[in-house]
């Protein structure tokens, strides 16, 4: 059996979670269609098992896809559509999966493959929209409606957009545009998509006068296709007999750790509360901005404590306090889905790769120093058990799992998913921090001066966060169920305040 605590088992992550690091890795790799043979011939690549479970996850309410935004310095810049194409095209051919789109196989008896897209067009993956007035919420509307509409998978699974006229817009103060990039979550977690969007805006342009990413011919045809999957199933099926065989042993030797108390296991469940609600269709976002040098400043007061414990201090406040003031605080404790990067302790092949970690966001706590000491040990307890190889020997049968048994446990999912219970797995919000590259970035010569992540939602997941930092800021992407929170800009004002209620806590005299 599959170990539903968070974090253990593809299932476990809801559609379009993202990776979370607190440490840039600069080994990171994505998975692509392979180059171009000595013929020409492409020989593409299948996908991974994780990647595809972002596809076979979804369905009419809940959207996998990952939304990268970048606010643009003004300049003498040509953002006009052919503009942004004729300066973007040549930087699409260092990364192939650009090109490329998903072909199924019939019946759907294997998992999806990588192939060149041959109708490619560059211009129908870009789209240039001028913010009207009042510019705020019109820029909210069109990004809560980037957030809650599917991707045609039967194209090359991205598209950028640029907004203009956004000056003082979220927050936006140094730039008149952003580049939004949407890119399904078969591509790769929000590292995957963070070292894209560096390749794409990057000085560098790699590969041009290369000829193997250039046209090739397509042999990834239907029936070769079906003949393969065919062929192969029964490996298929002995390799996730034997997937199952090595994750029971895991669960045993799990056991053993827990009882030996060599490993802690969080809750399986949490108390519900109004953010954990069916997903309406209809969301509202916010960016709240921090001066991460003030955010470091607090990391240097208390030794040992990270940013991301920081930022999860001052989400857990302003979340308990607006509870508190509805009258709706649990009595219990309150939970995060975090995800973990596993980059470091791992070699997989695929391109989504996190364990969901379901972190005590300490709502016990009297003040905002206890509570960041509380979170702190809890996020390292929750770390050295997502990186423990036991724990990820029990999630290792979803690398062998056959595509039809995937399908079909994502049907049972789906359908016992349709009411909230009183306790949920995970918590009350999810909260992926994803450190960008100091690289310097452009868009048709325009720099990127700041940046923010927006996270999409899900039954059960009714308001999340995306904490990013670029340059100087340090930014929280807040997305919400418009019913579970009306609210959204008394929330950033939470926010405000419980960042300065932990200044003022790690500051206090005799502390």
């Amino acid at each position: 059996m599959l170990d539903k605590r968070p974090g253990c088992g593809f299932l476990s992550s809801p559609p379009g979670v993202p990776a979370t690091s607190r440490e840039r890795d600069t080994t990171l790799s994505i998975r692509l269609p392979k180059q171009c043979n000595s013929e020409g011939v492409v020989m593409v690549a299948t996908l991974h098992p994780r990647d595809a479970a972002h596809i076979y996850a979804e369905d009419d309410r809940n959207q996998a896809s990952v939304l990268d935004a970048y606010v643009l310095g003004a300049s003498e810049h040509d953002l006009s559509h052919s503009g942004i194409c004729a300066w973007l095209e040549p930087r699409l051919r260092s990364s192939p999966i650009l090109t490329s789109r998903l072909s199924r196989v019939p019946l759907d008896l294997d998992y999806p493959a990588w192939d060149p897209d041959p109708g490619f067009a560059i211009a129908e993956h870009v789209t240039v929209v001028e913010v009207g007035n009042p510019g705020k919420e019109s820029l909210r509307h069109e990004l809560g409606g980037l957030l809650a509409s599917p991707m045609d998978l039967s194209v090359s699974p991205w598209h950028l957009y640029v907004f203009t006229n956004v000056r003082g817009v979220l927050g936006i103060t140094e730039g008149d545009a952003i580049a939004v990039l949407k890119f399904h979550h078969s591509v790769g977690d929000a590292m995957t998509t963070a070292e894209l969007a560096e390749r794409m805006f990057g000085s560098r342009i790699d590969g041009t006068d290369d000829p193997a990413v250039g046209p090739a011919t397509q042999v990834n045809s239907r029936l070769v296709a079906l003949v393969r999957a065919i062929a192969t199933a029964p490996h298929a099926i002995i390799r996730f007999g034997m997937g199952m065989r090595d994750s029971r042993r895991a669960q045993r030797k799990l056991r053993d750790k827990v009882d030996v108390r060599e490993l802690a296991l969080p809750p399986t469940a949490w108390p519900k509360t109004r953010f954990n609600v069916m997903f309406s269709g209809s969301s509202v976002v916010d960016v709240v901005s921090f001066d991460l040098a003030a955010v470091r400043q607090i990391c240097r007061r208390m030794p040992g404590v990270t940013v991301n414990d920081v930022v999860m201090t001052v989400i857990a406040g302003a979340m308990s306090t607006y509870l508190e003031e509805k009258g709706e605080h649990p009595e219990g404790p309150m939970g995060a889905k975090v995800p973990i990067s596993l980059r470091k302790v791992e070699e997989s092949d695929a391109n989504n790769r996190f364990a969901l970690a379901s972190v005590d966001l300490g709502a016990h706590a009297t003040d905002q120093r206890k509570r960041l000491e509380f979170i702190h040990t809890a996020m390292l307890s929750e770390k050295a058990r997502c990186a423990d190889e036991t724990v990820r020997g029990v999630e290792g049968v979803g690398e062998t799992v056959p595509l039809v048994l995937m399908k079909l446990m994502m049907v049972v999912h789906r359908r016992s998913a349709r009411e909230i219970p009183d306790m949920v797995a995970g918590g009350s919000t999810m909260i992926s921090n994803v450190r960008r590259s100091d690289a310097a970035l452009t868009v048709c010569g325009a720099p990127v001066v700041g940046g923010f992540g927006l996270l999409t939602l899900a039954d059960g997941n009714g308001l999340n966060h995306f904490v990013t930092s670029v340059g100087r800021d340090l930014t929280i992407g807040v997305t919400a169920d418009v019913g579970a929170l009306p609210e959204i800009d008394h929330y950033s004002d939470l926010l405000r305040e419980s960042f300065a209620q932990l200044v003022d806590a790690v500051d206090e005299p005799g502390r």
